[in-house]
């Protein structure tokens, strides 16, 4: 019998790519926010960017250098191999980071996964018939709750302000960090 998938996005998913942004945000442009300053997921109107396209162009710059991006959490491989262990797990990302530098960076901090799905659009990531789908982002938990999946979103500062509302959901759950991830998965019985 196959293992059901876990898709698993990247940016502020895996990746604490945001902490390396702020970092050249600050060298490029002056910007002086931390990343709790980021409480809308578009943040960069919250930050005087000219337009989504220069905040675009941090991240690619920010992926070039991707062994400068930590993983969200320290334990973040251990935990996604105790996963491999009753799912197939595949990173399913819109990333803007280049396919061959999402890899490296998978492969530079020992992530195991079995298949991975690089999307050019959001809405991409909704042609993988996931059991269960770990993302950062409010919208797309919601999208994807709303298409009948088990959604474990990681609180981040761009979320907490919908998390209220995805509750009422029953197929969203919040995870603080990946240790939670693991614990909701084997409590829900995914």
């Amino acid at each position: 019998m196959p293992k059901p998938i876990l898709s698993i996005d990247m940016d502020g998913t895996l990746a604490d790519s945001h902490s390396k942004w702020l970092e050249i945000a600050r060298e490029k442009y002056g910007i002086r926010a931390e990343k709790k300053d980021l409480v809308v997921y578009d943040f960069w109107e919250l930050l005087g960017l000219e337009n989504e396209e220069a905040c675009l162009d941090i991240f690619r710059e920010a992926w070039k250098d991707y062994r400068d991006i930590p993983p969200l959490s320290y334990d973040v491989s251990e935990i996604v191999g105790k996963l491999r262990n009753t799912y197939e797990v595949c990173i399913n990302t819109a990333c803007v980071g280049k396919p061959d530098e999402v890899r490296s960076w998978l492969k530079y901090n020992r992530i195991a996964y079995d298949s991975f799905h690089f999307c050019k659009t959001k809405e991409e990531k909704f042609s993988v018939k996931s059991a269960l789908h770990v993302d950062d982002s409010a919208e797309l938990a919601e999208k994807f709750a709303l298409g009948g999946n088990d959604v474990v979103l990681i609180s981040q500062p761009w979320n907490k302000a919908l998390i209220g509302k995805l509750a009422a959901y029953g197929n969203i759950t919040v995870a603080s960090n990946w240790s939670d991830v693991l614990e909701i998965s084997q409590k829900r019985g995914f």
